[in-house]
């Protein structure tokens, strides 16, 4: 009998390991791909969207409790690399000035735009919006641990939504005014409109910039020094695309800089045509004076 019993004993005691040792597992491991991980780990978040700009992460965002968040993920192991949640409350439920008056809309989703780390400062954009195309953008300043936060919300049409853009020392671009990483405005002005260009910042105010004229049916990169505080221009040269092929036939231009360790930048330009043909060269420049070469 005694036996029974400490045997009993014995058998009572594995299973509360195998118990405790169950209940203390991350389930993880049944995370297999990201149906599996929004199931399993994000089924509390109310609006949730996601963002992957295809490197190896992936940026959720929505509502947690009522309160504006996000999290981001290593892509392959779904394993939480930041998470950040407000501490004030957002309400279902906006208004939204469209010109004609106000109107109210309901969130249906909440997606990430971007996100940039500065070391411990992040700045995060989220586009609110719902099923009629109604949209706000809201722009969140804060560090990691940090209580408090900035937020500052732009709105406009959808097709007029400004992205956040990333500047200068952990300062971003949204629409006309630069931002310091804590949220202030450092300066607005209109010269920081504009469409698509390949951008590198030299300090808050200054950029070199790249812009292509294939629209004007000619192979010349444009590339300045550009104040873009006051509109002035330091510098401005143009880079012959060293092929024969008119540049209006040429459907996608991805301008890479390749080095700026000295005042002689490196640059690499891949072209791809329409036919499919691919075509890239490289070419230099010095930021001080403008001086391009052909390499």
């Amino acid at each position: 009998m005694k036996t029974t019993f400490k045997q009993f004993i014995f058998l009572f005691f594995i299973l509360f390991v195998i118990v405790i040792a169950g209940c203390g597992k991350d389930d993880q491991s049944e995370i297999s791909d990201l149906s599996s991980y929004k199931e399993k780990k994000l089924n509390d978040v109310q609006c949730l969207g996601y963002f992957d700009e295809g490197g190896d992460t992936i940026n959720f965002s929505g509502l947690k409790g009522g309160h504006l968040w996000f999290r981001l993920v290593h892509k392959k192991t779904f394993k939480t690399i930041m998470e950040w949640e407000d501490t004030e409350v957002t309400s279902l439920y906006q208004t939204i000035d469209t010109g004609n008056g106000e109107t109210s809309f309901t969130i249906d989703i909440i997606k990430p735009q971007s996100l940039f780390i500065n070391g411990s400062n992040f700045v995060a954009g989220f586009k609110v919006q719902d099923i009629k195309g109604y949209v706000k953008l809201y722009a969140v300043f804060s560090s990691i641990g940090q209580i408090s936060s900035k937020k500052i919300v732009i709105v406009k049409p959808f097709a007029q939504l400004p992205k956040i853009r990333r500047w200068y020392n952990g300062s971003v671009i949204i629409d006309f005014s630069c931002y310091s990483e804590r949220g202030e405005i450092l300066y607005t002005s209109n010269h920081l409109g504009g469409g698509e260009r390949h951008l590198v910042p030299i300090s808050y105010d200054e950029v070199i910039s790249i812009t292509t004229n294939a629209s004007q049916g000619t192979n010349i990169l444009n590339i300045g020094k550009v104040n873009y505080r006051t509109g002035h221009i330091a510098w401005l040269e143009k880079v012959t695309i060293p092929f024969s092929e008119d540049s209006q036939t040429s459907s996608y231009y991805k301008i890479y800089l390749l080095d700026k360790s000295t005042n002689i930048w490196k640059y690499k330009v891949d072209i791809v045509y329409y036919d499919g043909t691919k075509k890239d060269f490289v070419f230099t420049v010095n930021v001080n004076d403008g001086e391009a070469k052909t390499l």
